[in-house]
């Protein structure tokens, strides 16, 4: 590259520091100032979860909701069971009353027919993961205005699913069916209005 080449091009590059540096002038950036106050944080110390402004205190703790799912491994496989509420996040989220879930032994029976594969400690994870670490809640049937889905991804192929009654003329919420799915076909799911 000759010298005239090379004057050009740190004339040129100089033109553009100055007008880029002059522009830069005329942003002003506001930095708020740190508020700790309003950035709940939890026991341990990290950032509380909300739910779009919401209060942090008004959610079970991630200690209350590992309590619930502990709560599964009392499951009796061959008997009705209640089962704790959903969780307070979920409940306020979708506007649901606070009710126990029901697991009915025809249910059960059912569900072990049609998912042979799914032993009682997969079912475990499954009801833990999608009852109370909810991702999504989606309607389940276009006919059956109460089945909702309850989802909760939990690889880049599977999501857990629980098909769960919310009828409120019932005394609890019933789980329908559960099992595992693909999340192509919760792609599907999610398109039911």
């Amino acid at each position: 590259m000759n010298n005239t080449k090379k004057a050009e091009l740190i004339k040129a590059f100089t033109v553009f520091c100055e007008i880029f540096y002059k522009w830069l002038e005329t942003q002003q950036v506001v930095y708020d100032e740190w508020k700790e106050d309003q950035h709940k944080r939890d026991e341990n110390g990290r950032f509380a979860k909300t739910d779009g402004g919401s209060s942090a205190t008004s959610f079970e703790s991630d200690k209350e909701i590992q309590a619930k799912i502990d709560s599964l491994k009392n499951i009796d496989w061959n008997k009705d069971n209640i089962l704790p509420s959903l969780s307070k996040l979920v409940l306020e989220k979708y506007g649901l009353k606070d009710k126990p879930i029901l697991l009915k032994k025809n249910i059960i029976n059912r569900n072990r027919i049609q998912h042979s594969d799914i032993s009682d400690s997969d079912a475990v994870r499954i009801l833990g993961n999608a009852l109370y670490k909810t991702e999504v809640v989606l309607k389940g049937n276009n006919n059956k205005y109460a089945y909702h889905n309850f989802i909760t991804r939990t690889d880049d192929e599977h999501s857990d699913l629980v098909l769960v009654e919310l009828s409120d003329e019932k005394e609890h919420y019933e789980i329908v069916h559960y099992f595992v799915v693909r999340n192509k076909s919760r792609k599907e799911l999610e398109k039911i209005k």
